[in-house]
């Protein structure tokens, strides 16, 4: 996902990676993040993995978290962009809203507030979509959403 993002927003994927490492800078994604206005979280809050690893394919989302109480805690929240079909089809069953296709959002509504629901590909290296046509589904929902 951070490179993902570096190409979006700097036009460099290796913008967030530590140089000379295999590994992230936290501190600069974390000013990102704050500057940009955007926090992370996950949909699920309790999983079964059925195979014992790390594939979504044989995950089970068992509760989802509580959106009604984060738009609480986060009154300037107002779009939700979830990675992947299992976390949207988990988080869409949850709001009682129809299924989202890769690169679509959709209005909801959540405690009496609409909120836009994104619903993006895995950015897993693992998730069989070249690394620029991610780039390019990720940089027209946040072109929207900005």
């Amino acid at each position: 996902m951070w490179r993902i993002m570096g190409q979006i927003y700097y036009g460099n994927k290796e913008e967030f990676v530590v140089p000379g490492k295999k590994m992230f800078d936290k501190e600069k994604i974390v000013a990102f993040l704050n500057e940009e206005g955007i926090a992370l979280g996950d949909v699920a809050k309790a999983v079964v993995r059925e195979n014992g690893d790390s594939s979504d394919l044989h995950l089970k989302v068992l509760e989802t978290i509580d959106l009604e109480k984060v738009l609480a805690d986060a009154p300037l929240l107002r779009t939700v962009v979830v990675t992947g079909e299992k976390a949207c089809v988990a988080l869409c069953e949850n709001l009682g809203a129809g299924k989202l296709k890769a690169g679509q959002s959709a209005e909801v509504q959540v405690a009496g507030r609409k909120v836009v629901l994104w619903r993006l590909v895995s950015s897993s290296r693992a998730y069989p979509l070249a690394f620029d046509k991610k780039v390019e589904i990720y940089r027209r929902a946040y072109r929207k959403i900005r």
